[in-house]
């Protein structure tokens, strides 16, 4: 989905680039949704580990959970969609947390793609920072989370 993103930004401009963009992944993530709520469970005994966690998290926090795991950059969408096919998470709390929690960083990259195309530095420059604070707050989840060995609590 960067990488996407930062080409919508290139083509199409900040506003119809990130329309886009959300509205090719909101199609790519319901498909992905759907396909595994109505087929995956015939597979859920040889889930992956990481799968489960996940899962068993989402069932217990649905929305909020998605929005969480959607704003973390870098984290890997299809994992997010198949472990809330598998969850017990209605489609639309998963549809409305997948939304909420993509549009940051969905605009952010448009924008990066689109100063790029106009060569604005200060505007890349301040987009860098802003990614590299949000890959080090991410990259600390991660390494709390591997502390923990247990999928991130937000109730912590």
């Amino acid at each position: 989905m960067m990488i996407l993103s930062i080409a919508g930004g290139l083509a199409f401009g900040v506003l119809l680039g990130t329309l886009l963009t959300i509205t090719g992944t909101l199609i790519g993530a319901s498909l992905t949704f759907m396909i595994v709520r109505k087929f995956g469970h015939q597979f859920q005994v040889q889930q992956w580990n990481r799968t489960q966690k996940l899962q068993k998290s989402i069932d217990e926090r649905g929305f909020y959970y998605v929005v969480f795991l959607r704003v973390i950059p870098f984290l890997n969408y299809d994992l997010v969609s198949i472990a809330s096919g598998l969850s017990n998470v209605g489609f639309r709390p998963y549809i409305a947390g997948t939304l909420c929690g993509m549009i940051p960083g969905v605009f952010l990259l448009n924008f990066f793609g689109s100063s790029l195309a106009t060569g604005n530095m200060k505007q890349i420059v301040a987009i860098l920072t802003v990614i590299v604070i949000i890959a080090l707050i991410s990259y600390i989840i991660k390494r709390l989370q591997k502390k923990s060995r247990s999928p991130i609590d937000l109730d912590r």
